[in-house]
């Protein structure tokens, strides 16, 4: 009786370690649902980190003499935003979409889109005809993006803007099958943003 006793508590051990172990390898599985329900339970925490993020890009851009900062960590000028548009006839922005807490897979996906958008498209983004700005969905102002992009967990969306008005987007939606390999992760974000550039 003690050995069954043993096997079930010994059990149960490894399936709680298992769990919490996948817990970030089923983030990409987050649905809408639950992105909302968390954005509803984090408002408190969401407010302190935008205020975090906010002195972080003021010191940053502070330390480069670089207004890019604001503009394309954050959203829009230190809040986050997605709302677009920056008088440039044509523009191509590419938003990452992230929650407030973020796992270790979130934060690669961020960099390499970061990464390849400020040195592969250097020109562009020094004209304003290419941006990148990270979106923190569960921020009370970019609620509606969720739906609005059909968002069901941290995503990279590519987004053909004329003015002031979206012509169209494309979710990058194989980002989590590439983060394995980040060359081809690197190659498909080029591509997505290529195929906005020519259009």
């Amino acid at each position: 009786m003690k050995k069954a006793g043993s096997l079930l508590l010994l059990n149960l051990l490894v399936v709680v370690a298992l769990l919490v172990i996948s817990s970030c390898q089923n983030q990409p599985r987050q649905t809408e649902v639950d992105i909302q329900q968390s954005a509803e339970s984090a408002e408190a925490e969401s407010a302190e980190a935008e205020s975090a993020e906010a002195e972080s890009a003021e010191a940053e851009s502070a330390e480069t003499g670089s207004t890019e900062t604001g503009s394309t960590e954050t959203g829009s000028t230190e809040t986050g935003s997605a709302e677009t548009g920056s008088g440039n006839n044509s523009q191509v922005v590419v938003y990452y979409f992230h929650t407030t807490r973020r796992c270790g897979p979130c934060t690669h996906i961020e960099n390499w889109t970061k990464e390849v958008v400020r040195e592969d498209f250097a020109d562009q983004v020094a004209d304003g005809s290419v941006t990148f700005k990270a979106v923190n969905v569960q921020q009370t102002e970019n609620r509606h993006l969720v739906e609005h992009y059909g968002l069901f967990s941290q995503s990279v969306v590519v987004s053909a803007m004329d003015g002031e008005q979206e012509k169209e987007w494309k979710n990058l939606d194989q980002i989590w099958q590439l983060l394995r390999a980040p060359e081809q992760f690197k190659n498909y974000i080029r591509s997505g943003i290529n195929e906005y550039l020519k259009g």
